[in-house]
């Protein structure tokens, strides 16, 4: 079975410490949580219930940053393609977007 999620790679030269505040900085502001998901520590915005959970999921490894995205509909896992719930994935793409630009810039 494919990974529902959508998973972004970027190489970045800022140091890892100043990427990883600014990027909680950035969710906070967006309206994303630290939660633990699955046993894995992520960011969540959404209840579920009034509006679709979008989860972003960001992971260093050397020079290497992992951001994974995704919403749940009704419990399941969905990439951010496709027509369904395409307004809450709109929004997470759009904070992986100003994550991209964090790392990038």
């Amino acid at each position: 079975m494919a990974n529902p999620r959508t998973i972004i790679k970027e190489k970045f030269t800022k140091p890892q410490e100043q990427l990883e505040v600014a990027i909680m900085k950035l969710l906070a502001f967006d309206g994303y949580q630290p939660v633990i998901y699955k046993g894995e520590k992520v960011f969540k915005k959404g209840d579920g219930v009034w509006s679709a959970e979008e989860l972003i999921k960001i992971e260093f490894s050397g020079d290497e940053i992992t951001i994974s995205g995704w919403i749940l509909v009704y419990g399941k896992e969905q990439e951010l393609k496709g027509f369904v719930g395409c307004v809450p994935k709109k929004d997470c793409k759009k904070s992986i977007d100003k994550i991209l630009t964090l790392v990038k810039g």
